[in-house]
């Protein structure tokens, strides 16, 4: 991901310890939060900066199962992205295929892959509003 326009970051207690995440320990320490939700958004024509300290340790948490994120962007061809960390990887947000058919008729299997597809995309973002919702 070449820029990054939106971050979403669901933070839980570490156990057993912190693990050289000294802001993200600061944060959640010095709030004495039990959770703590994060959501950053880059000003139009701008990319939040992944490579920051911070960031850095946000994911690094998270990718130690505590918690889970959600990062959007665009790649090097402007093609926008998400990755999450539940599903892993990053994946388009818009899907395109290309299918041979005598007429303007997508194949069955086809279809319903894609489908299947959509919905395991849509079920990991259900899961990430949900817990936004448990922390309101």
């Amino acid at each position: 991901m070449d820029v990054v326009t939106d971050a979403y970051f669901r933070l839980e207690l570490p156990n057993p310890s912190w693990d050289d995440e000294p802001q993200v320990e600061a944060l959640m320490t010095q709030l004495r939060a039990l959770v703590a939700t994060i959501r950053a958004k880059a000003a139009a024509g701008e990319s939040l900066d992944s490579e920051a300290d911070l960031f850095q340790q946000l994911l690094h948490h998270v990718r130690q199962d505590y918690g889970r994120a959600a990062v959007k962007g665009r790649d090097a061809n402007g093609e926008e992205t998400e990755w999450r960390s539940v599903g892993g990887g990053t994946v388009p947000l818009k899907k395109s295929f290309e299918v041979e058919a005598e007429e303007d008729q997508v194949p069955e299997p086809t279809l319903l892959d894609a489908l299947a597809e959509g919905e395991r995309e849509t079920e990991a973002i259900e899961i990430l509003e949900a817990d936004d919702e448990e922390t309101r």
